[in-house]
């Protein structure tokens, strides 16, 4: 009920459009499929997105102190209200307005403890 609420709050900062929230989608490129034989299965591959908000600020010190870590990257977080299923590291966030507008790829992601954001570490795409 919580993450609900909290995503309900955030989409509405975001349709203000004067943040800390922004609107956004979670890119995925999709993977063919193949059937036991090896033979691909006719099946949409192609991106589809997904509907969220996002906050980006800066990297938290636990971030920076993650392997792989560039100045550049930043902390993103989604409210799990605003969007249906998970966010993994084969994702992207295409950020739809504001200042970081754009694609971000995942670098990291874990969610909170109370199950109501998605924390990722994102690097502009």
């Amino acid at each position: 009920m919580f993450a609900e609420l909290y995503g309900e709050l955030a989409a509405s900062f975001a349709e203000e459009g004067d943040g800390p929230f922004w609107p956004a989608w979670i890119v995925s490129q999709g993977k063919p499929k193949f059937d036991d034989g090896g033979s691909l299965v006719p099946s949409p591959v192609g991106p589809w997105q997904r509907d969220c908000v996002v906050q980006i600020d800066s990297a938290d010190t636990a971030m920076r102190g993650e392997k792989g870590f560039a100045e550049t990257d930043r902390r993103m977080i989604i409210p799990t209200g605003t969007l249906s299923g998970p966010v993994t590291t084969d994702h992207q966030v295409e950020v739809r307005s504001g200042p970081f507008a754009g694609m971000w790829n995942i670098e990291s992601v874990s969610s909170n403890a109370a199950g109501s954001q998605w924390v990722a570490r994102g690097r502009k795409a």
